[in-house]
C-alpha cells in the first residue's frame, strides 16, 4: 500500500500468501500500476506477468530421481506450506510422475506448517515411528530434506533412504556428496531476478515484456516467463553447482576427506 500510494509504475511481488493481497491488487489495478508475480502466482485480473521457475517440473524432477533410484518402494511426501501455491504445484508434479510407477507407493503424506523444518522434523519422527520399510522421502525444499535426514538418523537410516529437496542449499549439496541426500533441484536465482528486472523496466517504459509461455489463471491467460530448473545429484554437482560458482568446491566437500575430493583439473574442464 505504501508503494502504491507513492505511485510507482510497476510492482514486483513475492506472494507468500496470495489470499492476503486481494485489496492491494484491486488498488493497483485502479491506479493502473503494472504487477509482476515473482516466483509465486497471484490469481487476480490485475496481474500483468508471472515469472517463475516451473514448480511443477521441480516435483517431476524429484519423482523421476526417486523412480531411477528404485523401481519399488514405500514413499513419504512432505509438502511445504498449504498457503503457498508453489507447494501445490510441486505436489502435482510429483503425483504426475508417480502415477506411472505402480511399484512406488506413497504410504504417508503431510505438509510442513509455514515451511517449518522443525514442524517437519516432528512429523517425520511420527511417520518413521509408525511406518516400516520407508525407502524414499520427497521433500518440497532442502530445509525439509535436512529435517528428514535428521529424523532418519534417529533410526540409523541416514544414507539408506533416498531423500529429495530443492534450492541447492549448501548443506543439501554437502549431504549429496556425503550420500545422505539423493538429489536437489537447482534454481539459478540470478536468472530469475534478471528476467524480472528486465520485465519491470519494459513495463515501466510502456512496452510489453517478452514471455516464453502463458498460464491459465482462473480462466485468464497470463504471460508467463517460465524458467526451467535443474536436477542435481552426485553425478552432475560439479558442473551444475560448483563450476557455475553457486557454491565452492571447498564448501561443498567440507566434510569429505580432501584426498577424496574431485580432481581440480577435471573441474576446470
Amino acid at each position: 500500500r505504501y508503494l502504491i500510494k507513492k505511485n510507482v509504475d510497476v510492482l514486483v511481488i513475492v506472494a507468500i500468501d496470495e489470499t492476503k493481497l486481494a485489496d492491494e491488487m484491486q488498488l493497483a489495478e485502479e491506479r493502473r500500476i503494472d504487477v509482476i508475480a515473482y516466483d509465486r502466482m497471484i490469481h487476480h485480473q490485475a496481474l500483468d506477468l508471472y515469472i517463475s521457475f516451473d514448480s511443477t517440473s521441480v516435483g517431476r524432477l524429484m519423482a523421476e530421481a526417486i523412480a531411477r533410484d528404485q523401481s519399488t518402494g514405500r514413499l513419504v511426501i512432505m509438502n511445504g506450506s498449504v498457503a503457498d501455491h508453489n507447494s501445490t504445484l510441486i505436489r502435482e508434479g510429483i503425483r504426475d510422475v508417480l502415477k506411472y510407477y505402480p511399484g512406488l507407493e506413497v504410504v504417508a503424506e503431510s505438509s510442513a506448517t509455514n515451511w517449518s523444518a522443525d514442524d517437519a522434523y516432528i512429523k517425520f519422527k511420527q511417520i518413521l515411528g509408525s511406518q516400516e520399510g520407508i525407502t524414499g522421502i520427497l521433500c518440497s525444499n532442502d530445509a525439509l530434506a535436512g529435517a528428514a535426514v535428521r529424523a532418519l538418523g534417529l533410526y540409523r537410516l541416514s544414507g539408506q533412504v533416498a531423500v529429495t529437496g530443492q534450492d541447492a542449499d549448501l548443506d543439501a549439496c554437502q549431504r549429496i556428496v556425503e550420500g545422505t541426500q539423493l538429489m536437489t533441484v537447482y534454481k539459478p536465482i540470478a536468472t530469475l531476478a534478471k528476467s524480472a528486472a528486465e520485465a519491470a523496466v519494459a513495463l515501466a517504459q510502456g512496452n510489453v515484456p517478452t514471455a516464453s509461455d502463458t498460464i491459465n489463471a482462473d480462466g485468464r491467460l497470463v504471460p508467463y516467463e517460465r524458467i526451467i530448473p535443474i536436477a542435481v545429484d552426485a553425478g552432475n554437482i560439479l558442473d551444475a553447482i560448483i563450476s557455475s560458482g553457486f557454491h565452492t568446491l571447498k564448501d561443498v566437500y567440507r566434510n569429505i576427506p580432501q584426498d577424496q575430493w574431485p580432481d581440480r583439473v577435471a573441474l576446470d574442464h
